[in-house]
């Protein structure tokens, strides 16, 4: 494999991985695969320096928590829907509801790298697309090292009590929300996802772990494994009757009163009720793993 192959080969990892947007990756790969050498850039050679007190120096860096700076946030000048969208890509992110405030305020430990903004539609957190050109002479080293600095990115978001509806999607990221008077409508994709109580929660997890730890007394909730991992605790206050539908996956429930109504070679229906059953859970599972416990 030549150089230019193993660049491509390294730029499509990255975007797997979530680390890089399908755009940013289609500027790396038109962009010449160039290396520096300390020379080149005129940086003393560090073999050439006592090492003692830049390792001590990084390991202090390391163990410190990170910062969080406020992110500027942007809004159109009208009034900005109880929504919220949250695009995590390759970072990881801590929503929790404050009664204090009445729009969202979202600090970072990189806060240039990500953004705020309000529109027609409702709030959006995202990455800012990279800008190369300002990266310097070595940002292509930088890239193909991994983004050590991206991968480090964590911010918190500080929401009012109203919010209404939340939309997420989690690549090759971490995302938390804690409980919420709202709908949650998630994706997972190679990330995590944590969530707590919620009016109504619809979730996809492909490829990526979902873990809910919850007490449902009412509303519609659906999940859907897909080659993912869905771990489900259940308040034993809770009122839900289940159903789930299993294809070339597995189910497991403890704590529940759970009957196998129908099975065959590759498939198995569950239906299951805790309390009364107020909430409706319904549960589908293919090639992938779900776990559901009473705490």
């Amino acid at each position: 494999m030549n150089q230019d192959e193993q660049f491509r080969s390294r730029v499509e990892q990255l975007v797997a991985e979530g680390k890089l947007t399908a755009d940013e990756a289609a500027k790396l790969v038109g962009a010449p695969a160039r290396t520096t050498s300390a020379a080149d850039e005129g940086v003393e050679d560090v073999n050439a320096t006592s090492g003692t007190d830049e390792a001590s120096g990084s390991l202090a860096a390391t163990s410190a928590a990170p910062v969080r700076t406020e992110v500027m946030s942007y809004r159109y000048d009208g009034e900005v829907p109880s929504r919220l969208y949250l695009n995590v890509q390759g970072f990881s992110l801590t929503v929790r509801v404050d009664h204090g405030v009445t729009q969202p305020m979202l600090t970072a430990s990189q806060p240039d790298r990500l953004e705020l903004v309000g529109s027609p539609q409702g709030w959006r957190v995202s990455r800012t697309p990279l800008q190369w050109e300002e990266k310097g002479s070595n940002w292509l080293e930088r890239v193909l090292n991994g983004f050590t600095q991206e991968g480090n990115l964590r911010a918190d978001l500080v929401i009012p009590a109203d919010m209404a509806e939340v939309t997420a999607k989690v690549q090759g990221g971490n995302l938390t929300l804690d409980p919420l008077v709202a709908t949650v409508d998630a994706v997972v994709q190679g990330g995590n996802l944590t969530l707590a109580d919620a009016l109504g929660v619809q979730a996809k997890v492909q490829g990526g772990n979902l873990k809910w730890r919850a007490t449902l007394n009412g509303g519609q909730h659906s999940v859907k494994v897909q080659g993912g991992n869905l771990n489900l605790e259940l308040g034993a206050a809770s009122s839900v009757r289940f159903r789930g539908d299993v294809v070339a996956g597995n189910l497991s429930a403890s704590g529940l009163d759970v009957t196998k109504t129908s099975r065959d070679f590759v498939s198995a229906s569950y239906e299951g009720v805790l309390g009364e059953g107020n909430a409706h859970l319904d549960l589908k599972v293919q090639g992938g793993n779900a776990r559901l416990v009473t705490v």
